[in-house]
Formats: structure tokens, C-alpha cells, sequence
């Protein structure tokens, strides 16, 4: 924003402007002109390459970015040396020439300025600014270079305060990128550098690495690094970028590899890593989808959709369609999820090398800022820069602003930045290879926009009836002016991110009413508005709302509603499921009793509280679990009823209550399925009766068991008569024949033959007649009795048969008769007719029979037989619809249980980071702290054990000497000296209470700060914490152990003092003492490495040498008592000198005494 008026500009370097100089070209914002506001060539030296790269950053502190513009192949000392020229920024703009400028190194062909980041890297609230030269020469060639120039009040200094080769690895091009941000979230920049020719085991794999910022600056050594996949010339760290793509503290990191195969050829790879306190985490690898698209050679992050989260944007400058190379922008939302490609069809190798993001025209949303610098390729005869707008949902893909120039390597570097501090951004670009290779930049400044506005804007929200997971937005405008509509965005934080939800049209009324719909029943939300005019310009939010959905929308009705009434007299009703996903259960009224039946989610209902004959009306609710309710459209009457044989339809209307095929009519069963017939009356049913005519034969032996022999009796009469009628019949044929002969008498011998005939088939027919009535008679008997479908089907085809013979005999006799007529031609018609009449009585006779046959064993009639062809086909797609629901309703319930549980494990996984993030912080705190604590410790313990080491050879040194001494006094003392002996034992008890006292206070005081230290171990609870803590427990027990032996030894000490008796036997004493001195001095060698190991235990150390200190005070002093009272026994060898020679040895023992009680 360098104009201040609150807009990012584009900064856009163009590198070879006039002949390699480089210029630099600045595009302001809002909707921006494309009349150049700002324009530098920097040094104005043929072949600089000014505008090959740009970077902005707050150097001096004033408020406004400055501008840095990096001009790579400047000769200054050196040839290609390089250059880099800030430009401070100001309300007025970019300052029209460089208030600083970075030298490149004392080295041909080291490129500085080929890349550029700024970021406060101590913290001291100034951007510093940190430039690559990749391709310096260390011990080994193109290693590159990184140098840091810190910022301040007086802006940059022009000498480095850090310079790093990194790896430096030979062809390396440490420094060919840089980027900065916050990464570990210590508030503290830092820089991330790219080599991507660094070689590993493979060629050309690339290499990137971490710098941490502190409060004295980025460390001198990487902290971090990563070779992305570690394939062969991937290029991996060819463009990096940092941004902020959720709501933690920390800078996340993309890093490019333009080259990587990503199963293809040079499709290229984008690397996206989590920051953390931890430092960087791949979250993950994004990969091209068009064999040498690059994919990952520019790289920018930017929120276009003004969730609060930036998106990545990942340039693929080599992207093709139909064989020319367009080249596209993928966009990656939260820098994850793959939501957008942006494609320039009047461009050539867009994003070739770089892309950046800023809100240009201050909506709330970063624009795009694209670099095309081989804008029509092939003939390579343009070059250009675009912007591409944010929204709401997706970046606006057509481009809303171009600045086209001819072939200069314009939009090779591109920048926004509010360099004058009027919050919009303006556009800045460098033109590198501009009049000749001097390179150009340009600036293009925002503009304000005119806003719409109101008198007055308000805004309310309520949950309405009728609706779940909704809520509405009313909007209350006055005095409206300039406006077009309204943008409604909701969140579940008051701060957001917000998630865009509709816009409306404004229609000149005063209220307008969004519903919000897919809300979360019992969520808080909050709601906020703003305006939009033609442009559109966009007014500032409303102040947010809150409010919560309810749920208030009735549960959907249930269907097929339906009762039927049960073999028990009760009624049963049934229905299918709502399809409402949130359905607490259902509800039966009865009109009788005016009373409800609350039932879960079943899907019927037995009504068992009935009276037979007597009509019920029921309605059926469904309800959900905020009593919300609804009702199936229709209630059912119905009657109580028994349903012997559950067809649904109640006896006292159906026609066969069990079910069995045989109607109520003709069932001697009508309530036993079993049964329908009993034929000899015993009420036994036929299919349990083991004698079903009761002839006393048990039907497993009876050739007719539904014939006893009266039965018989009775049918063969019956037959009998039959056959007798019929013979009857025959007679009277026969009498018409014979009247026929003798009225044909005079017929020769060849009629009589023929008549003979006659006779002879007439008999037969009617042997044949007669055999075939009887085998009727006997099968229509035993059917009518009981015969099962299997014989009724042979019946009907021997009936048939029967019909077919008769009809066969009928044709073959007229045929006959008629023939005889023809050739004799003598009968009178009339007797020939009464033949034929009677063969025709004979057929109709027989017809009738089989006729009457069926009519008993066929009852059912044919509509009968639709209506049960019907119920069938009815009952056919109620199943099928029936599975249909159910396959249906399973798949919803799945489909919302599936919704659930993907949005229940986002939260979990979402909430799992949170605390395992929060875990690591806290533990890394507690073990820091720990750490600290132990290394003060030690310190103190380390100070401890010198003094004691010190301590132990002093008194070891004072005590030999004592002894050497006392040893010279005891060779000349005397025998006696009882008075000495007397105090020395007094004194050595008063010294032994006054050590005993002061031991005990001293343990006391020390088991209290012990006791201390385990209980603040114990609460770290940690494994190491807890190993300490049993340490110290240890220890204590270790000093009670010591000071009980420094009691026992004191005692013991007292004890040998008193029993001395010989003054040799002192000696050899004291020379014990000395030698326990030396084993002491080495017991404290080994428990002062036994400290070392196990910190705390140097107390022990200390301890044991404040006794050992004790014992050898009161073994030097009890030693010279001992010595004098032992001493005393050796004896001075006398003579009879005399008298005189008497007193001199007296005078001399004397001397001696007062000597020795001087001493002492």
C-alpha cells in the first residue's frame, strides 16, 4: 500500500528493461488503472537485470512497506556481482530513488539479488531483509550464498550481520529462493532458504532448510531441513512460500519441486508442511496432473475466499491443452484440498515464474496477482501481468485486470503490498530485461472506492416454524444509496472464519429476509451482512449477530396406514416408517375413548381392548424429539373381528374362515385347515379318521375306503338300474331295427349282410356303452367322496376321453346309417331319425352326467377365481413395493449415520491435533524446566564436590602433620600423668555430646529439605522424575546409615581411647588412623563418581565428609590424650648417681611437662 490508502499495489519487476538495467512497475488497487503510477530503473546499468526479484518489509519502522528490488547481475567491483535497492515507502507513494542499497560480495558472478525475503527476525519490531546470491563460490563452486541485513530507524545497513552457505555443497545454488514467516510460533521470524540443485545420493534433488529467529537474530546454523522425496532433478526448493492456513500460531511452508515425475514426466510436486513448535510437518504432497506442466515453479499464498485461512496458489506454467502450452494456477484450499484451476486462454506460460496475493480492490478478499512474462508464446513478442479477483466462494477465473506490454520479461517478479498505508493494496512489477537487460519496475497505486451505504442497517435473526437446521436473516435497510444486494456470511465464533451463505437482491423495500438452511439444530451461529453496488464495491460488515436453530419442522407422515383383524378377535394395525431421519416414535388414537398410545419407532400396533361387531376409527401421528408432529392424511374404520386364517379379511365376511380351499358352505371343517370332510359322520375328519367310511377296515387295508358295503350295495343298484334303463333303451332300438328289417325284407342278401352288420356294431356299442357307465359310475362315486386333486385331473382327462369316444361313436353311427340310406334308399326318413334322436338322448344323457360331475368338484366360480388371481397380484406389489421402501430407507439411514460419522472424525481428528499438540507444548515446557532445574543442580553439586575435594586434602595434609608431631612428643614424655589423662577424657565427652547434638539437628533439618525434593519429583511424574525421586530415598537411608555409623564410631573411638594402654600401641594406631584416612579419602573418589552419575547423591558425599571431618578432629585429639597416657610406661633407666644426678632428672621431667601442657 504505498499510497496509504489502504490497498496492496502490484509490484511487478521487468529485469532486462533497457538493454538488462531492470525496472520495476508498481499497479495500485481498486479496480487500478493501467496508467503506471510509479516507475524505477534502479541503477540504470546496462544488463543489471533491476526487477528480477522484489520483496517488501517495514525496514525503518514508519508504518509504511518499503519496497526491495533485487538487480542480480549488476557490476559493481565485480561483474554480475549484484545489487539490492529499497525504495521507502511514504503516504505519498514509493520514494522516486533508493534510500538504501545491498552490495553484492566481492566475487564475479555471484547474482545477490536473485532472491529476496523480509521478516523481523529478532523480534525488534523492524523488518529485516535477507538475500540470496546462489550462485557464490565458497571452497566450492555455486555453494551460494545467504547474507541478513538487520532493519531500524535508520533503515538497512549495508554490511551483513549474518552470512550462511548452508550445506555448502558445490553446484548446490544455496539461496536460489527465500521466504519467511513465524513457523515455530515463538513471535519470532524465520527464514527459509531453497537450493535445488543440491545433490543427495541423488542428482539435482534439491534441499531446503529452516532458520530460527531469537531475540539475537536467525541462528547461524539451519534447524531444520528436508530433500522432499530425494528424486533425481526434481528441483525440490526451486520456490517456496510461507502462509497461515489455520487458526494456530504458526506459519505453514510450501515448498515447490517443478520437476518431480509425479508418475508422469515433470507433472511436479508441491510439498505442504504444518508448522509447529516442534518445527515443520508434511501434511501433504500435492502432484501435477499433465506430464511437464511444473507444477510447484511458483508459489504464493493468499485468502481468496475470505475465510479468515489463507489458500495456496501453486503455478504450472507448462500446463497444455491441445499442444499449446497455456499454463494454469491450481488453488488449494487451507493449502490442502485441490478446489480451483485458473486457466488464461490469451496467455502463453502463465505463472511462468511468479504469482503473489494481496486485496487489491478491498473487498475482504486477496486478489491474484499472475506473472506472465512470455505472454504469447511461441513468439515470445509480449509480456504481461494479471489479477484475477477473490470471492466469496471461488477466485473469479476470467481475469479482471491485464497490463501488457511488448518483450520484456515483464511479471517476472510480481508483488502486492500497501506501500502508502491507505489499506488497499498496491500492484507492483519488475520488468528485468527492459531496454536492453537494464530492467525496469512498475507501480500502479489504489484508489478509493466508492462504497454503498445506508442511514441505517440493522440485522435480526430467527428460527422459523416449519424448517430444521435453518435460520433467517432480516435485514432492516433505510436510505439506501448505490446499492445492489446484500452478502450474508455465518460462523460458529464470533471472530470466525466466516463461511459465505447467499446473496440477495435489494429490491427497495425496507426488509429482506436470507434463510439460511444446513445449520445445526442447538449450534450457536453468528450472522453478518454487508452491500454491494454495480462495480461491485462493497460497504463494511454489520456487526454480528447471534442466534440458534431450532428444530421445528414436522417429522415426515408415515405411510401405509392399514389394519387387519387377528384370529384372536384383537385388531392389528400396521404402517411404514417416516422417512424422517429424526423421529422419536408414534402415536395411535382411538375415537371411542379419545385417548393416544405412545409408541417408540415400531411399525404396528395390536389393539386388544375390542369388542366383536363393534366399529373402531384410528388416526395415526408421527413425532420427532422436539414434539414437532404430523399426521397420516386418512383414518381407518374398522370392525372387530376374528380372522381365523389371517387373510386379512374377517370371518364373519369370509367365505373359507380356515383357509383350506373349501368353502364355510360345503366344509364339514369350516374352522380346522386340516379338514373339510367326514365321511361316514363320526366327526372325525377324513384326514385323521383312519376308517373314513367305518366298514370296520382300517383304510390302509381297504380297497375302497370311502365305500363301505352298504354303499356298495346301494351304488351297484343304482348301476343296475342305470344299466337296466339303458338296456331298456338298447331294446327299444333293437324292436325299431327289427321293425327295420322287415320293412327292408325284400332287400337281397347284400343288405341283409350289411344289416347284420348294422346289428353286430349296434351290440357293440352298446357293450362298449354299458362297460363305460359302470368305470363312470364307480370313478363319480368315489370323487364325489373325497377323491384328491390328483385323480380329479385323470377324471377330467378320462371324461374327456369318454366325450371324444362318444362323439366319435355318434359321428361313426350317422355316418353309417346315412350311408345305408343312400344305398338302399328304401327307410322312411322318419324311421331314421328316430335312431338318430336317440343316439342324440344318449349323448345329451351323457353329457349331462359328466356336466353335474364337475359342477360339484368345480364350485369355484371364475370370478371367484380373478378375485383370488387379484389379491394375489395385489399382495405381489405390496411386497415388492415394500422392499423397495426398505431398500430405500436403509440407504438414507445410511447415508446420514455415514454424514455423521465423517463430520464426528473431522472434529475428533481436528480436536486430537489440538491436544496432541497442546501435549507436546506442555511436556516440552516440563522437560525444559526439568532439564533447567537438574543443570542448576548439577552446577551447585560440581561447586560442592570441589570444596569438599579441597577440604578432604587439607585435613588429610593438617592430620599428618599433627601426627608426626605428636609422635615426636610421645617418645619423650614420661610414665605418669594422671591429672592430663583426667581432663583429656573429660573433654573428649563433652566434644562427643556437642557432635551428637549437632548431628541430630543437622539430620533433622536435612531429612525435612530431602523429603522436600522427592514430593517435587514425584510430581513431575515422569519416568525420569520418578528414577530420581527413588534416588533421593536412597540417599536418605544412606544418611541414616552414616550417621548411625558416626555414632557407633564415636563410641567405638571413645572406648579405644580409654583401653590404650602402651604408648607403641598408639603409634601403630595413629598409623592405622592415616592409612583409614587414604581409605576414607578413596571411598569419597568412588562416591564423588558415584555423584556424578546420579546428581542428588553428591549430598551423600557432602555428608560423609562433615563426618569424616569430625572423626579426624576427634582422632588427632583423642590420639595426642592417648599418647600422653600410654606414653607415660616406658621406663627411664636409673642409677645410684646420687642425689644430685636424682634432682636433675626431676628438674627435667618437669620442663618436659609444662613443655607438653603448652603444647597441648
Amino acid at each position: 500500500d504505498v499510497s496509504g490508502d489502504g490497498l496492496d499495489y502490484l509490484v511487478v519487476g521487468a529485469y532486462m528493461y533497457n538493454s538488462g538495467r531492470g525496472a520495476v512497475y508498481l499497479f495500485y488497487g481498486t479496480f487500478i488503472s493501467t496508467t503506471v503510477d510509479w516507475i524505477s530503473r534502479g541503477p540504470a546499468q546496462s544488463g543489471a537485470s533491476f526487477g528480477y526479484c522484489l520483496a517488501k518489509g517495514d525496514f525503518d519502522g514508519d508504518g509504511y512497506l518499503d519496497l526491495a528490488v533485487g538487480a542480480p547481475y549488476y557490476d559493481g567491483t565485480n561483474t554480475d556481482e549484484g545489487r539490492v535497492l529499497i525504495y521507502r515507502g511514504s503516504a505519498s507513494g514509493i520514494s522516486t530513488t533508493a534510500s538504501w542499497f545491498v552490495p553484492g560480495p566481492t566475487q564475479n558472478g555471484a547474482r545477490l539479488g536473485w532472491s529476496l525475503a523480509a521478516g523481523d527476525f529478532n523480534g525488534d519490531g523492524y523488518d529485516d531483509i535477507a538475500v540470496g546470491a546462489p550462485y557464490y563460490d565458497t571452497a566450492n563452486t555455486d555453494a551460494g550464498l545467504v547474507r541478513v541485513h538487520y532493519g531500524s530507524s535508520s533503515g538497512v545497513s549495508s554490511t551483513p550481520s549474518l552470512s550462511t552457505s548452508g550445506p555448502n555443497q558445490a553446484n548446490a545454488n544455496f539461496g536460489y529462493s527465500l521466504a519467511s514467516g513465524d513457523v515455530n510460533g515463538d513471535g519470532y521470524d524465520d527464514l527459509l532458504v531453497g537450493a535445488p540443485y543440491y545433490d543427495t545420493s541423488n542428482t539435482d534433488a534439491g534441499w531446503a532448510g529452516l532458520y530460527y529467529g531469537t531475540p539475537w537474530g536467525l541462528t547461524a546454523v539451519y534447524s531444520w531441513y528436508s530433500v522432499g522425496n530425494d528424486e533425481a532433478s526434481a528441483y525440490f526448493g526451486y520456490a517456496i512460500a510461507t502462509g497461515k492456513t489455520d487458526s494456530d500460531d504458526y506459519s505453514d511452508i510450501a515448498i515447490g519441486a517443478p520437476y518431480a515425475n509425479a508418475g508422469g514426466t515433470s507433472r511436479g510436486k508441491v510439498f505442504f508442511y504444518r508448522g509447529s513448535s516442534a518445527g515443520p510437518t508434511l501434511r501433504t504432497v500435492h502432484s501435477g496432473r499433465v506430464d511437464w506442466e511444473l507444477m510447484g515453479r511458483s508459489l504464493a499464498f493468499g485468502d481468496f475466499d475470505g475465510d479468515g485461512y489463507d489458500d495456496l496458489a501453486a503455478g504450472a506454467p507448462l500446463y497444455s491443452e491441445g499442444g499449446t502450452n497455456y499454463g494454469r494456477v491450481h488453488i488449494f484450499r487451507q493449502g490442502q484440498y485441490l478446489y480451483q484451476y485458473i486457466v488464461n486462454k490469451e496467455s502463453r506460460e502463465y505463472a511462468y515464474s511468479s504469482i503473489s496475493a494481496g486485496d487489491v480492490d478491498g473487498d475482504g478478499y486477496d486478489d491474484l496477482l499472475v506473472g506472465s512474462p512470455l505472454d504469447d508464446a511461441p513468439t515470445y513478442s509480449r509480456s504481461a501481468v494479471y489479477i484475477h479477483r477473490g470471492s466469496g466462494a471461488f477466485l473469479i477465473e476470467p481475469y479482471s485486470w491485464r497490463y501488457r506490454m511488448g518483450i520484456n520479461w515483464l511479471g517476472y517478479a510480481v508483488i502486492c503490498g500497501d506501500f502508502n498505508g491507505d489499506t488497499l493494496s498496491d500492484v507492483v512489477a519488475g520488468a528485468y530485461a527492459n531496454n536492453s537487460g537494464e530492467g525496469v519496475v512498475y507501480a500502479w497505486y489504489g484508489e478509493e472506492t466508492s462504497r454503498p451505504t445506508f442511514s441505517s442497517l440493522s440485522l435480526s435473526i430467527y428460527s422459523p416454524y416449519g424448517e430444521e437446521g435453518t435460520l433467517v436473516a432480516s435485514i432492516r435497510a433505510y436510505n439506501a444509496h448505490d446499492v445492489k444486494g446484500f452478502e450474508i456470511y455465518y460462523s460458529t465464533s464470533e471472530r470466525g472464519p466466516w463461511t459465505y451463505s447467499q446473496n440477495i437482491t435489494y429490491t427497495g423495500d425496507h426488509y429482506h429476509d436470507a434463510k439460511i438452511s444446513g445449520l445445526t439444530d442447538g449450534q450457536k451461529y453468528y450472522i453478518r451482512v454487508r452491500t454491494y453496488d454495480e462495480v461491485p464495491n462493497y460497504s463494511e460488515y454489520s456487526a454480528p449477530q447471534s442466534a440458534v436453530p431450532e428444530d421445528r419442522k414436522a417429522p415426515d407422515a408415515p405411510g401405509g396406514f392399514a389394519a387387519r383383524v387377528t384370529s384372536q378377535g384383537y385388531i392389528k394395525l400396521n404402517w411404514t416408517l417416516s422417512t424422517s431421519g429424526d423421529v422419536a416414535g408414534y402415536a395411535i388414537f382411538r375415537n371411542d375413548n379419545m385417548r393416544y398410545t405412545t409408541l417408540n419407532t415400531t411399525m404396528e400396533y395390536v389393539d386388544m381392548n375390542v369388542t366383536l361387531g363393534q366399529i373402531y376409527t384410528y388416526e395415526l401421528y408421527v413425532f420427532d424429539e422436539a414434539s414437532n408432529y404430523n399426521k397420516y392424511p386418512n383414518g381407518l374404520v374398522v370392525m372387530a373381528d376374528r380372522d381365523y386364517d389371517g387373510d386379512g379379511t374377517g370371518d364373519l365376511l369370509d367365505r373359507d374362515d380356515d383357509g383350506d380351499g373349501v368353502e364355510d358352505l360345503i366344509d364339514a371343517f369350516p374352522y380346522d385347515s386340516t379338514e373339510w370332510a367326514d365321511y361316514d359322520g363320526d366327526g372325525t375328519g377324513d384326514n385323521a379318521d383312519t376308517d373314513d367310511d367305518n366298514d370296520g377296515i382300517p383304510d390302509a387295508s381297504d380297497p375302497w375306503p370311502l365305500l363301505d358295503i352298504n354303499d356298495i350295495e346301494a351304488t351297484v343298484d343304482s348301476i343296475e338300474q342305470k344299466i337296466d334303463n339303458l338296456n331298456m333303451t338298447v331294446e327299444e332300438i333293437l324292436q325299431r331295427v327289427k321293425a327295420l328289417q322287415n320293412d327292408l325284407g325284400y332287400l337281397n342278401s347284400s343288405s341283409a349282410a350289411l344289416l347284420g352288420e348294422i346289428l353286430v356294431r349296434l351290440s357293440r356299442m352298446e357293450s362298449n356303452l354299458t362297460s363305460k357307465l359302470e368305470s363312470v359310475e364307480r370313478n363319480l362315486t368315489a370323487k364325489i367322496d373325497g377323491m384328491n386333486s390328483t385323480l380329479r385331473a385323470q377324471i377330467s382327462s378320462a371324461l374327456t376321453q369318454i366325450l371324444n369316444r362318444i362323439d366319435a361313436m355318434d359321428s361313426s353311427l350317422r355316418a353309417l346309417i346315412q350311408s345305408f340310406w343312400l344305398d338302399y334308399n328304401v327307410t322312411e326318413a322318419t324311421n331314421t331319425g328316430s335312431i338318430i334322436s336317440r343316439i342324440a338322448s344318449l349323448e345329451v344323457s351323457i353329457r349331462a352326467l359328466v356336466e353335474d360331475f364337475w359342477d360339484d368338484y368345480n364350485y369355484t366360480s371364475s370370478s371367484d377365481t380373478a378375485e383370488i388371481i387379484s389379491k394375489i397380484e395385489d399382495m405381489w406389489d405390496g411386497f415388492n413395493g415394500s422392499i423397495e421402501y426398505a431398500r430405500s430407507y436403509l440407504s438414507d439411514r445410511l447415508n446420514y449415520t455415514l454424514d455423521i460419522l465423517r463430520t464426528r472424525i473431522g472434529e475428533l481428528e481436528a480436536e486430537m491435533e489440538e491436544n496432541v499438540t497442546a501435549l507436546k507444548e506442555y511436556v516440552g515446557l516440563m522437560t525444559l524446566e526439568l532439564r533447567m532445574y537438574m543443570e542448576v543442580v548439577n552446577a551447585t553439586l560440581h561447586g560442592h564436590l570441589s570444596d569438599i575435594e579441597e577440604m578432604i586434602i587439607d585435613f588429610r595434609e593438617a592430620t599428618l602433620e599433627n601426627l608426626t608431631m605428636i609422635s615426636s612428643y610421645l617418645h619423650d614424655m614420661w610414665q605418669n600423668n594422671t591429672e592430663g589423662r583426667e581432663q583429656i577424657l573429660a573433654a573428649i565427652e563433652a566434644t562427643g555430646d556437642l557432635i551428637r547434638n549437632v548431628n541430630d539437628a543437622s539430620m533433622s533439618e536435612l531429612r525435612t529439605r530431602l523429603d522436600d525434593l522427592r514430593e517435587y519429583l514425584i510430581g513431575f511424574n515422569t519416568t525420569e522424575s520418578l528414577r530420581l525421586a527413588d534416588a533421593v530415598e536412597n540417599l536418605m537411608g544412606r544418611l541414616e546409615e552414616v550417621n548411625e555409623s558416626a555414632g557407633e564410631r564415636f563410641d567405638e573411638l571413645a572406648t579405644t581411647l580409654q583401653a590404650l594402654a602402651t604408648l607403641g600401641t598408639i603409634i601403630d594406631e595413629l598409623s592405622d588412623v592415616d592409612q583409614s584416612i587414604e581409605e576414607k579419602t578413596g571411598e569419597l573418589k568412588d562416591e564423588n563418581k558415584t555423584v556424578q552419575n546420579y546428581n542428588l547423591i553428591l549430598l551423600v558425599l557432602l555428608i560423609i565428609v562433615i563426618l569424616l571431618e569430625i572423626l579426624i578432629y576427634l582422632k588427632k585429639g583423642g590420639g595426642e590424650v592417648k599418647v600422653i597416657e600410654k606414653e607415660v610406661v616406658k621406663e627411664v633407666p636409673t642409677s645410684g648417681g646420687g642425689e644430685e644426678e636424682k634432682a636433675l632428672e626431676e628438674e627435667e621431667e618437669l620442663w618436659e611437662e609444662e613443655e607438653l601442657e603448652e603444647e597441648l
